[in-house]
């Protein structure tokens, strides 16, 4: 069983790497602790994929809305 002293020091050290701010003696440290370089990286990968796409879902308003506004223009 993990003790809670531990869990504490990797949810601190995780929430580090999600921040992108551990000196390489802390990745040691998480890596000692279960973290993985390669897991990090692919959840890197996946959050910049969801930020570029809802980046894109965020400058495309929805079509009824934009059908609106030039109507409300129009007049």
């Amino acid at each position: 069983m993990i003790s809670l002293e531990t869990k504490d020091r990797f949810d601190e050290l995780s929430a580090g790497r999600a921040l992108g701010d551990l000196t390489p003696q802390e990745e040691h440290e998480l890596g000692a602790l279960g973290g993985t370089t390669v897991d990090f990286k692919l959840e890197l990968l996946v959050a910049s994929l969801e930020v570029s796409h809802l980046s894109e879902a965020l400058l495309q308003p929805p079509a009824a809305l934009l059908a609106r506004l030039h109507r409300h223009a129009a007049e």
